[in-house]
């Protein structure tokens, strides 16, 4: 009975179609999978392995995950930076033309006050004659651009001024520059200022005088600030200064008392 209940055992763990040991046995020599029931035998090396894998892709995923949130940061920033310079760029720009429109202004009101001032003041031996001149053909000159670059004429061509004209009028304005100041020594100075409303005129041009220095130094400062913020690298590869000219610095003689560092 015993030898009966191994042999029914064998046939039992044998199995029918492969199903028992010898099948698995069978099956591992030629490679085939094992049968679902089999999984608990493997099943704690394949939950390690699969675990494993687990931590692989979460760890992948992070990484992924911070280099794309680097890459918006860096892009936010450069955009960022981008607009900025744009900007700065345009206001320097509007700063430029506001300049320039003010020094033209104030380049005829000194004109104004020169003449006015040669006309009704004492001056002996003729000397405000040649200040005299040149103030009227100032006051004459109906053009008013001071470069040649088309910052403020929208860089078309057709209306930027002529090279020859803006150089004729820098170099009248340098002229009475020197003119008011060989006329306007410093006893010719005290001989005005006896007379209460020419102290005033003289007053009112040395006012004028000043604020054509002032102007014509902002204006420079801008056009330096312009020519190196335009020479940066990104502003030249993302074309942030648009179609706008590179503007060119005002040069003429603005100094008008004696002694000053002339031009």
């Amino acid at each position: 009975r015993r030898s009966s209940d191994l042999s029914l055992r064998a046939v039992r763990l044998g199995g029918r179609g492969g199903q028992g040991v010898r099948g698995l046995q069978a099956r591992h020599r030629h490679g085939q999978p094992r049968r679902v029931w089999d999984a608990p035998h493997a099943g704690p090396v394949a939950w390690a392995h699969g675990s494993g894998r687990g931590h692989v892709v979460i760890s992948q995923s992070v990484w992924v995950f911070g280099a794309l949130a680097v890459a918006l940061v860096i892009l936010a920033v450069s955009v960022g930076a981008a607009i900025g310079r744009a900007r700065r760029l345009d206001r320097l720009h509007q700063r430029i033309i506001a300049s320039r429109e003010a020094l033209s202004r104030l380049l005829l009101r000194r004109a104004s006050e020169a003449s006015l001032l040669a006309q009704t003041s004492p001056f002996e031996d003729g000397g405000a004659q040649t200040m005299l001149d040149i103030a009227r053909a100032t006051i004459h000159d109906d053009g008013d651009q001071l470069t040649t670059d088309g910052l403020d004429r929208r860089t078309t061509a057709s209306r930027r001024a002529d090279r020859v004209e803006v150089a004729t009028r820098l170099e009248r304005a340098s002229a009475l520059s020197r003119a008011i100041r060989d006329t306007l020594t410093p006893p010719v100075r005290a001989q005005v200022t006896a007379d209460p409303h020419a102290a005033a005129r003289l007053e009112a041009l040395d006012a004028t005088c000043y604020r054509i220095e002032l102007t014509r130094n902002v204006h420079n400062v801008d056009v330096a600030g312009v020519r190196a913020l335009r020479s940066a690298r990104m502003v030249k590869l993302l074309r942030l200064a648009g179609h706008a000219p590179i503007p060119e610095p005002i040069d003429f003689d603005d100094d008008t008392h004696i002694g000053g560092r002339g031009y």
